[in-house]
C-alpha cells in the first residue's frame, strides 16, 4: 500500500480520535489503561494525537484510539445479498473477536488494539470506495440496496473509542512533514494561493515524500499525526577498543542517550490541533 493510500485510510480515523474528547463521560468511570512503550509494537504506520511534544531526548507520547465495537440489546442480524456488505459484516464480527481474545496480558492488548484501529480504518476505505464506485457507474439499484444494508450493519453496533498513551522516541535523523500548508494572505486579507515554485520549494529535499518539510519545533499537543516506526540500527560500538579509562565516560554517555529498539523515523502532521473542531461525533 503506497504512503498516499494510507494517508487517505488514516484520515478516516480523525472523527474517530477526536471523538474521545467529545463523548459525554459515561456512567460508572473505568480506571486509566497504563502507558504503552513503542518498543512492545511491531513496525508500522500508526495515528495519533500529540500529549506531549518532542523532548530533550526524542521522546515524545501519542494518544492513540481504536474502536471499541459493541452489539446493541436486541439486535438482529439482517438478511445480506451483497457481497460489499458482507465483507462490512465480517470485519465487525473480526473486531469482536479480536476484543474478546484482549485479557489481561498486555502484549497481547496492544497488538489488537493497533489492529482493530487498523481494521475500521479499511472497513471505512472499503465502504467509501465500493459506493463511490457504484455512483460512477449509475447502478442505482444496486447503490441503494448496498447503501440499505450497510445502514441495517451499522444499526446493530456501537462504536465507541477507546485510547490508549503511547510513549515513542523519534530518530535521530527523523523527518517531519506536514500534509497541508498554512494559508498566507495577501495585503488585502485575501487568501493568496502558493505558486508552483513555492510549492516545489517547500516540498524541500526529499520530493518523494508526502506533504511538505517541516520541523520537530512545529510539532505540539493537539496535533493528530502519522509516525512510522521501525527497528533501530545502532551503530557500531567501539566500546571494547577503547582504553580501559575511557569505558567509563563511555558508559555515561550511553545512560545520558538511552536509544529504544523501536524508533520513529517519519512524523506526518495531518490536522493541526485548530483543524479538529468540526468533526464527527461517536456512532451511537
Amino acid at each position: 500500500m503506497r504512503m498516499g493510500t494510507e494517508i487517505g485510510c488514516f484520515l478516516c480515523l480523525a472523527g474517530l480520535i477526536v471523538s474521545t474528547d467529545a463523548a459525554p463521560p459515561k456512567a460508572q468511570s473505568l480506571p486509566p489503561l497504563p502507558k504503552v512503550d513503542a518498543d512492545t509494537l511491531p513496525p508500522g504506520h500508526f495515528v495519533g494525537t500529540i500529549v506531549s511534544a518532542p523532548n530533550s531526548e526524542r521522546m515524545f507520547t501519542l494518544k492513540i484510539t481504536y474502536p471499541e465495537v459493541r452489539l446493541k440489546p436486541g439486535a438482529r442480524m439482517p438478511n445480506l445479498s451483497h457481497t460489499h456488505a458482507q465483507y462490512v459484516q465480517n470485519q465487525y464480527r473480526q473486531m469482536i473477536s479480536l476484543q474478546r481474545q484482549m485479557g489481561r496480558v498486555q502484549h497481547q492488548h496492544v497488538h489488537n488494539m493497533i489492529q482493530m484501529q487498523q481494521m475500521y480504518m479499511r472497513m471505512q476505505l472499503y465502504q467509501q470506495r465500493a459506493i463511490a464506485r457504484l455512483q460512477q457507474q449509475q447502478v442505482q439499484q444496486e447503490l441503494k440496496l448496498l447503501q440499505q444494508e450497510i445502514r441495517a450493519i451499522q444499526n446493530m453496533y456501537q462504536i465507541v473509542p477507546v485510547s490508549r498513551n503511547v510513549d515513542f522516541q523519534a530518530d535521530a535523523n527523523v523527518k517531519v512533514r506536514t500534509k497541508a500548508l498554512p494559508e498566507q494572505f495577501d495585503e488585502k486579507g485575501n487568501i493568496k494561493k502558493y505558486t508552483s515554485q513555492e510549492l516545489a520549494a517547500l516540498k524541500g529535499k526529499d520530493k518523494d515524500l508526502i506533504g511538505y518539510e517541516s520541523s520537530m519545533e512545529a510539532l505540539r499537543p493537539g496535533q493528530v499525526v502519522l509516525v512510522s516506526l521501525h527497528t533501530h540500527k545502532k551503530p557500531r560500538s567501539s566500546r571494547l577498543a577503547a582504553p580501559a579509562s575511557q569505558k567509563d565516560q563511555t558508559d555515561d554517555e550511553a545512560d545520558t542517550a538511552t536509544e529504544h529498539k523501536m524508533q520513529v523515523t517519519l512524523i506526518v502532521i495531518l490536522k493541526d490541533d485548530d483543524a479538529l473542531q468540526n468533526t464527527i461525533t461517536p456512532r451511537k
